[in-house]
């Protein structure tokens, strides 16, 4: 599939550790950005992935997309964290993820939990 063609030069472009800077001028903490490695780590504390897709901008289409490409749950949830990384690049945070599961969906755990892993890919940085 394409994804696997793009799949090493996305790993690449995320997993920079230098910082980054915005469209804005603004230096970027890169612990900030999902990395790649972290994608089967947070695909587990997403309890309804369509519904956080839907709040990230992603229409039924793109959803009835991957779950036709992804039989099992578990893949669903990284397939769709795949392209809303491939889809933001640097936009594709751990705040923006967490503010999504706590404020619109009231998943104050799930959202706690990937600032946890935020956390955790800081101190390893």
């Amino acid at each position: 599939s394409e994804w696997r063609k793009v799949e090493p030069q996305l790993s690449k472009l995320i997993g920079v550790e230098d910082k980054q800077e915005d469209t804005t001028g603004v230096p970027m903490d890169p612990g900030s950005s999902i990395g790649i490695a972290d994608i089967a780590r947070i695909a587990g504390y997403l309890p309804e992935w369509q519904s956080v897709a839907l709040n990230l901008g992603f229409g039924q289409q793109d959803i009835e997309e991957i779950e036709n490409n992804n039989r099992a749950p578990a893949e669903q949830r990284k397939s769709f964290l795949r392209k809303w990384i491939m889809r933001d690049g640097s936009a594709a945070t751990y705040e923006k993820l967490s503010e999504v599961l706590e404020k619109k969906l009231e998943e104050k755990g799930a959202a706690e939990r990937i600032c946890e892993i935020a956390k955790e890919r800081k101190k390893q940085q």
